[in-house]
């Protein structure tokens, strides 16, 4: 969440200062207001874990337009190992538990006005699970979500869901 607060912040800082097209981005995080120089809506890439794991040709799995509007995606496809008995361990901790979260949800994109609220979101989401996660973006207000998830074939499925703008 320090991402997002400080992407706040300075979001704030350019716009005391009357500047009206940035793109701010902090370890992932990004906010972006107005246009880019060629004049146009800000367009950011998400990843695509099955390009990060040698899957898939396409580094990219969505394009999400931003304008007034914080993006943040957290993942469990690059911070892992593999234990001893084979099973994936990640660096995204359930907190009811104390261990690695174990569910087949590899990442989720937050799209929503407020950066720090989009990194707290995507964080929980991953924790939550794919079920739960689809469950809580559909009900909460102002927020966009983009689930990536494996099958039990090990295929790369993607969700997209919107609740009220």
């Amino acid at each position: 969440m320090g991402e997002g607060y400080t992407l706040n912040k300075i979001a704030s800082f350019l716009d005391h200062k009357g500047i009206e097209n940035y793109k701010v981005e902090l370890g992932g995080e990004v906010k972006c207001k107005g246009k880019n120089e060629d004049n146009k809506v800000w367009r950011i890439g998400i990843s695509n874990p099955f390009y990060d794991l040698g899957k898939s040709p396409d580094q990219l799995t969505e394009i999400v337009i931003l304008n007034n509007n914080s993006l943040s995606t957290s993942g469990s496809y690059r911070k892992y190992y593999i234990d001893e008995n084979g099973r994936k361990k990640t660096h995204i901790i359930d907190p009811k538990t104390g261990y690695p979260v174990t569910h087949n949800l590899l990442s989720v994109s937050i799209k929503c006005p407020d950066a720090e609220k989009a990194d707290a979101l995507s964080t929980a989401c991953m924790v939550m699970g794919l079920t739960k996660s689809k469950q809580f973006i559909r009900r909460e207000k102002d927020i966009e979500g983009f689930l990536i998830f494996e099958n039990d074939n090990k295929d790369i499925i993607r969700s997209s869901f919107r609740t009220s703008y």
